[in-house]
C-alpha cells in the first residue's frame, strides 16, 4: 500500500519537497542512492499530475455528456487501424509481466465516433493495467449476430460479486450524495473533484466506467460487465467489459469515399492559406485579439 494510491496530490506534494532538498542540497545527487530516490519521487509526481489531468478531463467530458453538451461525430471507422491499435500502443508493457493483444479482422469497419470509442477503450485498458500481474490483457472485436462487439478482457483479480451490480452507478450515487441541500454549480464542482482526489476516483472506483456508459450511450450503443467471464488462468479470473455498437458493419470502401466527399476544396484551402500567411501588410496598432477556451 502506498500513499499515492490514496491522495495522489499529496503525495505529489511529498515527493516535491524530498526532491527539492535533494537538488538544494551542497553536492546534489552525487551518489547513485540519491539518484535513485530522486527518479523514484519524479515518478511519483508524474504518476499524480497524469491522474489529476485524466481525472480533469473526464471530469470536463462528463459533465457535458450529462448536460447534452457533449456532440458525437459518427464517422466510418476501422477498428482495427482506427481504434484497438493505437489504444494497445498507449498501454504501457515496458517491463510488464503481461501482453497486450488486439484480435480484430481486417476490414471491419463501422460507422462510430473514432474518437469517442477510442476513449472509452482507452479507459476500459487502461482500468486493466491497474489490476493485472500476469497473462494479458486483450482488446478485440468480432460480429455477433451481425453486430459489432468490441471486448476489453484481461487476467486481472476480477471484480468481487458485491460490486458488480452497481458498477456504472457507483459513482453517480456519490455524486448524488454530493448535491444534498443548496449547492451552486461552482461549488459542486469543487466538491466532486476534492471527492475523487480523495477516493481516487478512478477505473473501477467510478468516474472512468461512469463516463464510459455517458459515452456509449450517446453513440446509441450499450456496455455491461460479462458476469460468465473467466480468464482460463487460475487464481486470476480477470475481467472482460463488453461494449455492443448496436451497428451492423460496412463496406471498407465507404472510408474511402467518406473521405472523397469531405475533402475540402483546393480553393478554399487556399484561401484559409492565405489568410493564415503574411501579406507584407502591417497590423492595426491597437488591434485586440481575444482567446475563448470552454
Amino acid at each position: 500500500f502506498h500513499a499515492q494510491d490514496r491522495n495522489p496530490v499529496a503525495a505529489a506534494m511529498s515527493a516535491c519537497s524530498f526532491v527539492k532538498a535533494a537538488v538544494n542540497e551542497k553536492e546534489p545527487l552525487v551518489t547513485e542512492a540519491s539518484r535513485d530516490e530522486t527518479r523514484e519521487d519524479v515518478e511519483i509526481i508524474d504518476n499524480a499530475l497524469r491522474f489529476v489531468n485524466d481525472l480533469l478531463r473526464n471530469m470536463l467530458d462528463m459533465h457535458r455528456a450529462a448536460n447534452k453538451q457533449l456532440k458525437v461525430n459518427m464517422t466510418p471507422t476501422d477498428l482495427l487501424h482506427d481504434v484497438l491499435e493505437p489504444v494497445q500502443a498507449m498501454l504501457p508493457q515496458r517491463d510488464s509481466k503481461f501482453k497486450v493483444l488486439v484480435e480484430c479482422p481486417e476490414g471491419l469497419v463501422v460507422m462510430t465516433d473514432r474518437l469517442r470509442l477510442k476513449q472509452v477503450c482507452l479507459n476500459l485498458g487502461r482500468n486493466s493495467v491497474k489490476f493485472v500481474d500476469k497473462g494479458f490483457i486483450r482488446l478485440k472485436a468480432e460480429l455477433v449476430q451481425g453486430e459489432v462487439h468490441i471486448y476489453i478482457e484481461d487476467s486481472g483479480s476480477g471484480i468481487p460479486l458485491e460490486k458488480r451490480q452497481s458498477l456504472f452507478s457507483k459513482f453517480q450515487e456519490s455524486l448524488d450524495s454530493l448535491s444534498q441541500g443548496t449547492v451552486s454549480p461552482r461549488a459542486r464542482i469543487v466538491l466532486v473533484f476534492c471527492f475523487c482526489i480523495s477516493q481516487r476516483c478512478d477505473g473501477q472506483q467510478g468516474i472512468g466506467l461512469f463516463l464510459c456508459r455517458n459515452l456509449i450511450d450517446l453513440m446509441e450503443g450499450d456496455i455491461y460487465l460479462d458476469q460468465n467471464y473467466d480468464s482460463g488462468i487460475e487464481g486470476y479470473p480477470g475481467t472482460r467489459f463488453v461494449v455492443d455498437l448496436k451497428r451492423e458493419p460496412v463496406d471498407p470502401q465507404i472510408i474511402e469515399d467518406f473521405q472523397s466527399s469531405t475533402r475540402s476544396d483546393d480553393s478554399e484551402i487556399q484561401q484559409i492559406e492565405d489568410l493564415a500567411s503574411p501579406s507584407g501588410a502591417e497590423l492595426p496598432e491597437n488591434l485586440s485579439v481575444l482567446f475563448v477556451d470552454d
